[in-house]
């Protein structure tokens, strides 16, 4: 059982890996991922990133999202509600990102991404 307890842990941190190399090969120019915690039973995702010249992090907390389906067995994601430690960002969260569609990459034919959400 010691076995399949360490397989499962070794699983389980390769996917959070992934996950923070996945969304740090976005923002790579910005910034990168410190921490990343996503609750697809509560729809949450809570990101700590360490942008390009700031001295401390960013913390972005996506209180709320859904996952819609699209034509050609795609998906969306949209940010319901979303806060942040940074007035500004915040900002700008609310008018560009909460409540819009944005289409999911789809890594392969397996959908990855798909999965973590």
């Amino acid at each position: 059982m010691n076995i399949l307890l360490e397989v499962v842990k070794f699983a389980d941190s390769n996917f959070k890996d992934l996950k923070r190399k996945l969304i740090n090969h976005f923002i790579g120019e910005y910034g990168h991922i410190k921490t990343l915690k996503i609750d697809n039973t509560n729809k949450t995702i809570f990101v700590s990133i360490k942008l390009q010249g700031d001295m401390t992090d960013t913390n972005i907390d996506i209180k709320k999202y859904k996952i819609i389906p699209k034509h050609n067995h795609t998906k969306a994601i949209i940010i319901e509600q979303a806060t942040c430690d940074k007035q500004w960002i915040e900002k700008v969260l609310n008018k560009f990102v909460v409540g819009k569609s944005f289409d999911i990459p789809i890594l392969d034919k397996h959908g990855m991404i798909d999965h973590f959400l």
